[in-house]
């Protein structure tokens, strides 16, 4: 018999050479799974893995699809649709759990006023069927409202999908904000009230002080100020586009005269007796004649800790703020953050708002940490009526 040789079992039968099943190979799994070293299933918002330990899931950052992606459109699209292409994705069953919230609950915990209740419910999901990024942001919007009714378990799934379909509306949205039309404005104006609402709902971190953080200006901020890029190169066209409600509103805050309230005028008289030789005095002035502003007149409602304003009121002292007094605020300038300190006093009328849980007590204890000890006199009426006390 001869010699076995490398290719021979020893029995006569040829060797069967065995090879590595092969498999798949992904780098695109969610960053908790690659820092853990373990296979992730890359289901999106939330891998399996992340959804079975409760914790926030994030992918890398996935570019928007190209348009040699995506079928083509059909013919005779009008054009103003044809950039919306560019972000269209697939929509699930989830999906269709958060657009049926947001139609029954969401949409009214975004104004007090019916009309405007029944422009977000109806008309901004319409508006949504022509841009993508529209629908993302009401689904972000609606499952971070969800998170608030969830347990513990289950409440970083709908953060995580809130995250990942605003991340997803941001992407598309700003891609459009270097032309702005008067076919986009409506979508791109919607897009900054959501992103507003979504990161105000996400609540406060330490050292956020709602107009700048440790990082400056936080990404709602930029928004906002973006809407009044939108609004002054295209007001004719949203005031007379299906939005017309938003604004008939919000001119009438918008041209709303000062209020005369005996705590404003007092720390009106304190900085004018505090700053005569300060360059800044008359910026310190202006924002608490524009604080003044917002307040509601007595007629009708009355600022405190039982009622309840109009956000589009509230929100329009924040619209007005210039730069120059932005800038104060993320210097820590004492007199600037105790006029933010009074803005309390206004925010605290919306704290039936979701959206705003946590925020004022959080605002006020930033502000009086920040402040020396002789400026912290000046917001004794502020910590009062929103009954805030110091630890």
């Amino acid at each position: 018999m001869p010699p076995s040789t490398q290719n021979d079992t020893g029995f006569g039968l040829p060797a069967r050479k065995l090879s590595r099943k092969s498999h798949r190979k992904s780098r695109n799994g969610c960053q908790n799974c690659k820092r853990r070293k373990i296979k992730c299933d890359e289901q999106k918002p939330q891998c399996a893995n992340c959804n079975r330990h409760s914790t926030l899931c994030r992918y890398p950052h996935v570019s928007t699809p190209s348009l040699s992606t995506l079928p083509e459109p059909p013919q005779g699209l009008p054009s103003h649709l044809q950039p919306a292409l560019s972000y269209r994705q697939p929509l699930n069953v989830r999906d269709m759990e958060l657009l049926h919230h947001y139609h029954i609950s969401t949409s009214y915990t975004l104004a007090n006023d019916s009309g405007l209740q029944a422009c977000f419910r109806i008309t901004v999901p319409q508006i949504g069927v022509s841009y993508p990024f529209v629908l993302h942001g009401i689904l972000s919007l609606a499952s971070l409202h969800l998170s608030r009714f969830k347990r513990d378990d289950v409440k970083a799934h709908y953060v995580a999908q809130s995250q990942y379909h605003y991340e997803t509306a941001l992407r598309a949205a700003s891609s459009l904000m270097s032309n702005i039309s008067e076919e986009t404005c409506p979508a791109l104006y919607l897009s900054t009230i959501f992103c507003c609402h979504i990161t105000l709902g996400l609540g406060p971190r330490p050292g956020d002080f709602l107009v700048f953080g440790e990082e400056g200006l936080p990404e709602w901020l930029v928004m906002f100020r973006a809407m009044k890029t939108i609004v002054s190169s295209c007001y004719e066209p949203l005031r007379n586009s299906d939005l017309a409600p938003m604004f008939q509103i919000q001119n009438l805050h918008v041209d709303q005269p000062e209020v005369n309230d005996r705590h404003l005028k007092s720390l009106h008289d304190m900085i004018l007796s505090a700053t005569p030789h300060d360059p800044d005095q008359q910026l310190y002035l202006t924002a608490v004649s524009a604080l003044a502003r917002s307040f509601p007149t007595p007629s009708s409602t009355s600022v405190g800790r039982t009622t309840q304003s109009s956000p589009q009121l509230v929100f329009a002292w924040l619209y007005r703020l210039s730069d120059e007094f932005v800038l104060r605020l993320q210097q820590r300038n004492p007199i600037s953050l105790v006029i933010l300190a009074h803005f309390c006093v206004l925010f605290n009328s919306l704290s039936s708002f979701w959206w705003s849980k946590d925020w004022v007590d959080h605002l006020m204890k930033e502000i009086y940490d920040s402040l020396p000890r002789e400026h912290r006199l000046w917001i004794k009426w502020p910590m009062e009526e929103i009954g805030w006390i110091p630890n």
